[in-house]
């Protein structure tokens, strides 16, 4: 059984998310999984405060994933199973991609995802009982987090999507971002062969907390300087 979760920011600041840390403590069951979308209002277009919800997510140790428009319909193969690694997924969802249109492909097959091998704790990493909360708290700590990198890390939710033979100038970029960039370079009449040309490496990050090391570490190898295309401050301590 999976569930999906939606609740605006403001809710995401109060009970909501008291709940939400118990569940992501707790763990789901093997075979299920849970994703918590949050809508973000960070004009206060239609709430009585601006907020945002990244601090919030990390803050109760669940990971943080961002996605562009033609990202959501497609979010069951990356997404959900990643949730039966990790317990829950969390995305933020923006007034600049919920409020558009599109024509889109959701063939659930599109993107077959595999599960990494990790070192697995007695037990494994679901929901159990009786569990108490210390034994819950390490189980967090010290295997879902590190599973959850992994599965991004064998996914590719972050990838490099241009790149140089001689790189010199990267740009990483998450969720609507990455498209704020994109439609830069077709302004500039940039495509990605003059990109390359241009020595630009782009990097898109889909899992922006925890921020899988190893990926970044490959993308800024030989590079002269990195730019980060933020979107209000998806980034921000996550390195």
């Amino acid at each position: 059984m999976f569930a999906l979760w939606y609740g605006k920011g403001g809710r995401a600041w109060t009970a909501a998310a008291m709940s939400s840390g118990h569940a992501n403590a707790a763990g789901t069951s093997r075979r299920g999984g849970v994703l918590v979308v949050a809508g973000d209002d960070h004009a206060a277009k239609s709430s009585t405060l601006p907020h945002q919800t990244e601090h919030v997510f990390k803050a109760m140790m669940m990971p943080v994933l961002a996605r562009r428009l033609a990202g959501m319909p497609r979010i069951r193969p990356p997404t959900v199973g990643r949730c039966r690694v990790s317990p829950a997924g969390w995305r933020s969802a923006l007034s600049d991609t919920v409020e558009t249109s599109g024509s889109i492909d959701i063939d659930p097959f599109r993107v077959q995802t595999r599960t990494p091998s990790i070192e697995m704790p007695e037990g494994g990493l679901n929901i159990r009982w009786p569990d108490p909360p210390l034994v819950q708290e390490e189980r967090l700590l010290h295997h879902k987090l590190y599973a959850a990198l992994a599965y991004c890390r064998e996914n590719r939710l972050n990838r490099i999507v241009i790149d140089a033979p001689r790189a010199r100038l990267g740009i990483i970029t998450a969720g609507k971002s990455y498209l704020d960039v994109r439609q830069a370079f077709d302004d500039l009449g940039i495509n990605e062969v003059r990109a390359a040309e241009l020595g630009i490496r782009l990097y898109k990050v889909g899992m922006v907390w925890p921020l899988e090391a190893e990926g970044v570490r490959q993308f800024a190898d030989g590079l002269d300087e990195i730019q980060w295309s933020r979107k209000s401050g998806s980034f921000s301590n996550t390195s």
